[in-house]
Formats: C-alpha cells, structure tokens, sequence
C-alpha cells in the first residue's frame, strides 16, 4: 500500500498490548496549510496546531482514567 505523507513525516509505532499484538502504527506529519495530520489505515484527523496543548491534555486525562477503569 501507498501512503501519501507531507511535510515533517513521523511514524509512531505503538507499543505491544497485553496480548501480544501490535497496535496499527500512527503517521504524522504537516499539510500544505501548517495543519497537523494524524493517518492510521487510510483514516485521517487534522488537527490545527492552536489546538495541540489543549488535545495532549485530553490524551493525558484518558490515559489516567483508563488506568483507573
């Protein structure tokens, strides 16, 4: 398959559960417009940059009550 990727391309392969498998790798990168780009199989979600702080303290409140839970 062929991923078309922009700017800045980074690949987050994520950690192995607790079962063993491998969960599906996560691309990165930036747009023509500066947006921020998250792609995982064919699926992406663009992100504007203003709104990174306020999304990494959404990821981090999920990340404890998952832990929680």
């Amino acid at each position: 398959m062929i991923t078309r990727l922009f700017d800045n391309a980074h690949v987050l392969f994520q950690a192995t559960d607790e079962n063993g498998f491998n969960e599906i790798a996560i691309g990165a990168s930036v747009d023509g417009g500066g947006q921020i780009v998250l792609e995982q199989e064919g699926r992406h979600i663009v992100i504007n940059p203003g709104s990174v702080n306020d999304l990494c303290r959404l990821l981090k409140k999920l990340q404890k009550e998952g832990a929680n839970g």
